[in-house]
């Protein structure tokens, strides 16, 4: 027996210049370009390869984490989280880069914030709106999919944030979460991600070969030697092509085969 896994690789980062018409963003992607060291150049000044493992990866988290909005604090805590060591000065630097490199993106957590959430929390004079197939109405952002995101007694608290309710696990009560653009673009781009990797595997069963488990956006096959050709084909094949409520986003799926799940995961790519 074999293991096929298939990774839909740099899904979130993908989406979000989709859902935010980031052009040259989707062109760079489309095109097999290193984003992560083209973002590592512009904020250190000099050409950044993947032999700059440092630069690149700051770089990568600039590309992941500021794209929601993530201020420079925020993003230097983010980077000592990881163990990668910069300064605050650095950071700064990599958010200012960010988001003058990413117009369309800026210009997507300030719409979500001064037009979503007010509909959201229904005190907007628009009762509904549309973008992306995606319906924004009060509490609810209804998704392609038919799944909703909930924003429940969304206000204005005393400090003049927007709040929404959340429900503590465990019969512990309730808690008050801050809501801004940036955070309403993670919470639909990870929704949305989702929703694009399960209507993949609900695919790849369609054609005869289910899943036996997935881990975040990787798709888990155990077959017969004989078939692990086949699936890793058939898995990068269905695991490439876009739902058709984002039919022009720029995917792409990786695959590899290997005798346990490690193996097949280093293989993929």
């Amino acid at each position: 027996m074999k293991i096929v896994v298939a990774d839909l690789a740099q899904i979130e980062l993908r989406m979000n210049a989709w859902f935010c018409g980031e052009g040259w963003l989707i062109d760079a992607l489309r095109e097999g370009r290193d984003v992560y060291c083209e973002l590592g150049t512009d904020i250190y000044g000099r050409l950044i390869t993947k032999a700059d493992e440092l630069e690149r990866y700051v770089g990568k988290q600039g590309e992941l984490s500021c794209g929601y909005q993530s201020g420079p604090n925020k993003f230097f805590g983010t980077m000592r989280g990881h163990g990668v060591k910069i300064t605050l000065e650095e950071a700064q630097r990599a958010v200012k880069v960010y988001r003058a490199k990413h117009v369309n993106i800026v210009h997507m957590w300030a719409w979500l914030q001064k037009t979503a959430i007010p509909i959201l929390a229904g005190t907007s004079l628009l009762e509904w709106t549309q973008l992306r197939g995606c319906r924004f109405s009060k509490g609810q952002i209804l998704l392609p999919s038919g799944r909703s995101l909930w924003y429940p007694d969304l206000h204005v608290d005393e400090s003049g944030d927007w709040k929404y309710r959340v429900n503590k696990k465990r019969n512990q009560g309730n808690e008050w979460k801050k809501l801004y653009g940036g955070m309403v673009l993670e919470n639909l781009i990870q929704a949305l991600s989702y929703d694009v990797f399960v209507g993949h595997l609900l695919e790849a069963q369609r054609r005869g070969f289910p899943v036996v488990m997935a881990v975040h956006d990787e798709g888990v096959w155990c077959v017969r030697d004989d078939l692990a050709e086949t699936v890793k084909r058939v898995a990068e094949e269905v695991m490439a092509i876009p739902p058709v409520w984002c039919a022009d986003a720029p995917l792409k799926a990786e695959a590899g085969i290997g005798d346990d799940y490690a193996e097949a995961k280093k293989n993929a790519g």
